[in-house]
């Protein structure tokens, strides 16, 4: 009976909750249109045709760069990397079959001018932006660092070192290489 009465406080206090906050967490239809705009209703039918194009060649491109990785995981003759890349590689052929078929219907959409051309195009970007994120995967897998594209070219410069052993020294005159005797003088 006692377990009944903290059970029965429990759900009281969490449906209390979740109904203060159900309207605050919910938007509504109009509110939701308004907070979060399409990226794609302010293309026309031509710049979605040709956003769609660049997007499936970005797909393709970031294909072949992956296939580029795992050529070089097989060469350092790596079973991680070579596994990791893999896995992203399946992913990413899924993900382009998804973008492909999401791109004929989009196509389709276009042509017969309809009313969900912005929802496709969206779900083009989305998956698009999929196989990007995975082949940045890839990427980490290898190891290159994620960051180097935004790493900055700066130069350390620092002051001669007196007694540097790799460098031979230098006393202002030079020394000629021996001559050699020639058999035939």
């Amino acid at each position: 009976m006692r377990a009944f009465g903290k059970l029965l406080v429990f759900f009281a206090i969490s449906g209390t909750a979740t109904f203060l906050y159900a309207d605050v967490d919910a938007p509504t239809a109009a509110g939701s249109a308004a907070t979060a705009p399409s990226t794609s209703a302010a293309l026309s039918v031509g710049e979605m045709q040709a956003r769609a194009s660049d997007l499936i060649s970005q797909g393709q491109d970031a294909y072949r760069e992956v296939m580029h990785l795992k050529e070089q995981a097989r060469k350092q003759k790596d079973v991680i990397k070579l596994n990791c890349v893999n896995e992203k590689l399946v992913q990413i052929k899924a993900q382009l079959n998804i973008e492909d078929t999401q791109n004929q219907d989009l196509q389709v959409s276009l042509a017969h001018n309809g009313s969900d051309r912005d929802a496709r195009f969206d779900a083009l970007k989305g998956t698009a932006d999929a196989v990007l994120r995975l082949r940045d995967d890839a990427k980490g897998c290898i190891g290159e660092p994620e960051l180097y594209k935004q790493e900055s070219g700066v130069i350390v410069t620092h002051p001669p070192i007196v007694d540097d052993p790799t460098v031979p020294p230098d006393y202002g005159w030079t020394v000629e290489p021996p001559g050699y005797a020639s058999p035939y003088r």
